[in-house]
C-alpha cells in the first residue's frame, strides 16, 4: 500500500517537492518541502484522514484563505491551501527552531522572564488576530513556536475552517495519543478547550484567551491547572466544574498582578475575562522578575542569542510584592533632575534609498520622548552628524552631554518595489536605551509591525522609555502619544522623505520638499506635521535664490500652511514654530512672538523654536532678551552651525566683538563650506558703516548662501541700512526680504 508521503509526494509533485515528514498528530500530519516556483522551504500540513472524512476540501480551502489575510509578527501566516488526492492541505513558511511543547519538555516551570516574554508574543498575535475577525480555536503550546528569541503562533483559524467545512457530524471525543477531538461540534484539544467551547455554544475571542491563560499557567506554575486529568473526558469535565489551584501557591514569588491576570483568563464565564487580548499584552508590559532571579537565555535547540529577554528585565514593576518592587526601584532611582536623553540615528539596515525613513523614525520616536515631561531630549539635529561615524551611541551622547542614549535599527520588508508605502509592508524596529555612565542597556525590544502600524510602535517606544527612566506619564500625556499624526502609510512615507530633504537644504532639494509634503497634504489633508514642513520649505525657497515664485505669494503661502498646521494640531511644536517663523517672515513679530513661546512650552528641548523666539525678540529691538533663547537653541544643538551664528549675531549687537569671532569661527569649524556663516562679520562692518565691505563679503557668497538681505535685518542703524540697501540696488542685487539664514 502506497505511504502517505509517496502519495502526497505525487499529487503535490508540480508544486512542491517534498523532503521529510517532520511529525504531526492532533488535526494534520506535517510534512517538509521546498516550493519549486519560488525556492523556499514551506511546511505542507496535511489535515489527517480520520479528521479529514465528511470534510469538503473546497470549501476548507475557502475558509482558510479567509485566515491567509493575517500578516503579524507573531503568527505563521498560511501560504497556500488545497486538496491532495482527495485530502485537505495548507501550507506555511518552515519556521526554524522547537515548539513551545517540546521547550517544556526539558522540565519544569520557566523563569518568569521568559514565560512572560512568550505569552506576550502569544497575545500580540492574538490581539492582532482578533481585530481581524479571526479566532483561533485552538491555542496551545504545539502551535506556538519559538524561533529567533520570539514567539510565533501557527495554525490561525485552521480549527474554524475543519470545523465550518465539515459536511457532515462525525467524530468524537477522543482518547489517549489524539489531542484533537470535536465536542458538541467544536473542534479542539481537550485540555485546552474553554468551557463555552466544550459546550458547543457560540465560540469569540475570549475562548482564545481562556486557552491563553491554561498555556499561561502550564509556563509559570510547570504543570497544566488540571495536571490530575489524563483522558479527553477527565479534562473536558474539568473545564466545566473544577477551579485550578490559585498560581501564586504554585509559583512563590510571582507577581501578584501577573498572577491574577492568568486566573482571570481561566474564569469560567466569558463576561469575566478580560475584554480583550490587548489586556494581556499591556498587563505582561509591566511585569519584573523577583530580585533573585535573572532573566535566562530562551532555551532552543539551535542556541544563538536571545532578542527579547531584556525587556523584561527592565520594565517597570505594576505589582503589589514589596519585595520585587524595592528591588526595582532601588536599581533605577528616579532622579530628582529632568533626565536628558539623546537619540541616536537609527541603523538604516535595508537598502540604501532607505536611509530617509529609518532618519524618520528617528526624528519622530524623538518627537515623542520631547513630549514628555521629566524628559530633555538633546541634540535632535546635532546628532544627525554621528551618522555613519561609527561611534558607538555611549559615545555620541556622551559628546553631547546626555544621560541616557537611545539607538535602534530600521528595516523595511517590503512587498515589492523600493520604497513602496503599502499597507501590507512590514518594518522592523529594534530601538535599545543605554545609561551612559555604566554602559549598561536598560531597555530594548524588538517590533514587527505594518507599515500602517509604525506610529504605534512609536508610541509605545516612547512608553517604554519613560517607563524604564521612572517617568509616570498622566493620562492626558499617554493620549497625546497615541494619538496618530495620519493613518495613511503613503502619506507619512512622503512626510518623511521630505523632512529628510529639507533637513539637507539646498534649492534642488527644496523643490522636492515641497513636493513630497504636497503629497503627503493631498493623501491627507489633516496631517498636520506635514503642513508644518510644507510652511517652512516655503519660508526657505527664497532664502536659497528661488525666483519662481513672488516673494510675497511665497510668505503667504507659508504662513497659510502654519495656520491651517496650528489649526489641525495646536499641540505640536512643530506646528507653531512653523507659525511663529511665517509671522517672522511677514513682520508680524507680536502674534509670532507668541506662537514661538507656545512651541518652547510645549516642548522646551525643541532648540529651532528656541531660535526662533530669539529671532523675533531681535526683530523687536529686546536684544537682552534674545540672549537666552540663542544660548538654550547652541545648548540643545551644538553641532548645528546657524544656532553658533545666531549667538554671533547677537554678541556684535551686544557689543562684543571677541565672543562674534568666536562663535563664528565654530560655525566655520562645522560647516566649512557655507559662506554663510561669515554673516556676522558682515553684520559687523555694516554696523561700522563700513557699507562697501559688508556688500562685498555678502555678494560674494550670495550664489552659495542665497542671496544677501539677511545682513540688513541685523543693521539696526537706519542710515547703514539705507546705504547698504542703495549699494545693492546700484548692484541690481536688491534684496529680496530682511530676514536670517534659517
Amino acid at each position: 500500500m502506497i505511504s502517505l508521503f509517496d502519495r502526497l509526494a505525487m499529487d503535490l509533485a508540480d508544486r512542491y517537492c517534498l523532503e521529510r515528514e517532520l511529525g504531526g498528530g492532533g488535526m494534520s500530519r506535517v510534512f517538509l518541502g521546498q516550493e519549486t516556483s519560488l525556492g523556499r522551504a514551506v511546511v505542507i500540513k496535511v489535515i489527517a484522514p480520520e479528521l479529514a472524512q465528511g470534510v469538503s476540501a473546497e470549501r476548507f480551502a475557502r475558509e482558510v484563505r479567509l485566515a491567509a489575510r493575517l500578516q503579524q509578527a507573531n503568527i505563521v501566516p498560511v501560504l497556500a491551501a488545497g486538496d491532495a488526492g482527495g485530502l485537505p492541505y495548507y501550507t506555511m513558511p518552515f519556521v526554524r527552531g522547537e515548539s513551545l511543547r517540546a521547550h517544556l519538555a526539558t522540565g519544569g516551570a520557566l523563569p518568569v522572564a521568559e514565560a512572560a516574554s512568550i505569552l506576550r508574543d502569544v497575545a500580540r498575535a492574538l490581539s492582532y488576530a482578533h481585530g481581524e475577525g479571526v479566532v483561533h480555536r485552538d491555542i496551545k503550546p504545539e502551535n506556538i513556536l519559538l524561533s529567533g528569541g520570539a514567539a510565533v503562533v501557527t495554525d490561525f483559524g485552521i480549527a474554524k475552517a475543519l470545523s465550518a467545512s465539515r459536511t457532515q457530524g462525525e467524530g468524537g471525543p477522543a482518547e489517549g495519543g489524539i489531542t484533537l477531538t470535536q465536542v458538541g461540534g467544536s473542534i479542539g484539544t481537550p485540555g485546552y478547550m474553554a468551557p463555552e467551547q466544550v459546550l458547543g455554544s457560540a465560540v469569540d475571542h475570549r475562548a482564545d484567551l481562556y486557552a491563553w491563560g491554561i498555556v499561561a499557567y502550564e509556563l509559570l506554575a510547570g504543570a497544566h491547572p488540571f495536571s490530575g486529568r489524563t483522558t479527553a473526558q477527565q479534562l473536558i469535565a474539568a473545564h466545566l466544574a473544577e477551579t485550578p489551584a490559585p498560581l501564586r501557591t504554585m509559583k512563590a514569588g510571582l507577581p501578584r498582578a501577573v498572577a491574577d491576570l492568568v486566573m482571570q483568563c481561566l474564569e469560567k464565564d466569558p463576561a469575566r475575562r478580560p475584554p480583550g487580548a490587548e489586556v494581556l499584552v499591556a498587563g505582561l508590559s509591566g511585569t519584573v522578575t523577583p530580585s533573585d532571579e535573572r532573566p535566562a537565555p530562551l532555551r532552543r535547540s539551535s542556541g544563538g542569542a536571545t532578542i527579547r529577554m531584556r525587556v523584561v528585565a527592565v520594565s517597570l514593576a505594576i505589582i503589589a510584592l514589596a519585595g520585587a518592587a524595592y528591588a526595582w526601584t532601588s536599581r533605577f532611582p528616579r532622579p530628582t533632575a529632568v533626565r536628558t536623553v539623546v537619540v541616536v540615528p537609527f541603523d538604516n539596515l535595508g537598502a540604501a534609498a532607505d536611509a530617509y525613513f529609518a532618519d524618520g523614525v528617528t526624528e519622530e520616536i524623538a518627537s515623542q520622548l520631547a513630549r514628555i515631561e521629566g524628559m530633555q531630549v538633546l541634540a535632535r539635529a546635532s546628532v544627525l552628524r554621528f551618522r555613519g561615524s561609527g561611534k558607538a551611541p555611549q559615545e555620541i551622547a556622551r559628546e553631547l552631554g546626555a544621560t541616557y542614549a537611545l539607538s535602534g535599527t530600521v528595516r523595511w520588508a517590503r512587498t515589492g518595489g523600493t520604497a513602496a508605502a503599502d499597507g501590507e509592508t512590514m518594518v522592523r524596529i529594534v530601538p535599545a536605551l543605554i545609561q551612559v555612565s555604566t554602559g549598561e542597556q536598560l531597555w530594548g525590544e524588538p517590533y514587527q509591525r505594518r507599515l500602517t502600524d509604525v506610529f504605534s510602535v512609536q508610541a509605545e517606544v516612547a512608553e517604554r522609555v519613560a517607563s524604564a527612566l521612572s517617568i509616570t506619564l498622566g493620562s492626558a500625556e499617554r493620549a497625546a502619544l497615541r494619538r496618530p499624526d495620519s493613518r495613511d502609510p503613503e502619506a507619512r512615507n512622503a512626510q518623511l522623505l521630505g523632512r529628510q530633504l529639507l533637513n539637507q537644504r539646498g534649492l534642488g532639494n527644496l523643490r522636492r520638499v515641497v513636493t513630497e509634503f504636497r503629497r503627503a497634504i493631498a493623501r491627507d489633508s489633516s496631517y498636520a506635521r506635514a503642513w508644518a514642513g510644507y510652511s517652512e520649505a516655503y519660508g526657505f525657497l527664497p532664502v536659497y535664490g528661488d525666483t519662481t515664485v513672488s516673494l510675497p505669494a511665497l510668505r503667504a503661502e507659508a504662513e497659510r500652511a502654519a495656520r491651517r498646521a496650528v489649526a489641525l494640531d495646536s499641540q505640536l511644536a512643530d506646528a507653531q514654530t512653523a507659525l511663529a517663523t511665517a509671522l517672522d517672515y511677514q513682520f508680524e513679530f507680536r502674534e509670532a512672538l507668541q506662537a514661538a513661546d507656545r512651541a518652547v512650552a510645549l516642548d522646551p528641548s525643541n532648540a529651532p523654536a528656541h531660535k526662533e523666539r530669539g529671532d523675533i525678540l531681535m526683530s523687536l529691538g529686546r536684544v537682552a532678551e534674545a540672549e537666552a533663547p540663542f544660548r538654550r537653541a547652541s545648548e540643545l544643538d551644538p553641532l548645528v552651525p546657524v544656532n553658533h551664528v545666531e549667538m554671533g549675531v547677537w554678541f556684535i549687537a551686544s557689543g562684543q566683538p571677541d565672543s562674534a569671532r568666536r562663535a563664528v569661527d565654530r560655525a566655520i569649524e562645522l560647516d566649512p563650506s557655507n559662506g554663510f556663516w561669515q554673516f556676522p562679520r558682515q553684520l559687523a562692518a555694516a554696523q561700522q558703516g563700513r557699507i562697501e565691505d559688508a556688500v562685498d563679503a555678502c555678494t560674494r557668497f550670495s550664489g552659495r548662501a542665497g542671496t544677501c538681505r539677511d545682513l540688513w535685518t541685523g543693521v539696526r542703524v537706519p542710515a547703514n541700512r539705507a546705504r547698504g540697501l542703495a549699494v545693492l540696488d546700484s548692484l541690481g542685487r536688491s534684496p529680496p526680504l530682511p530676514r536670517r539664514s534659517r
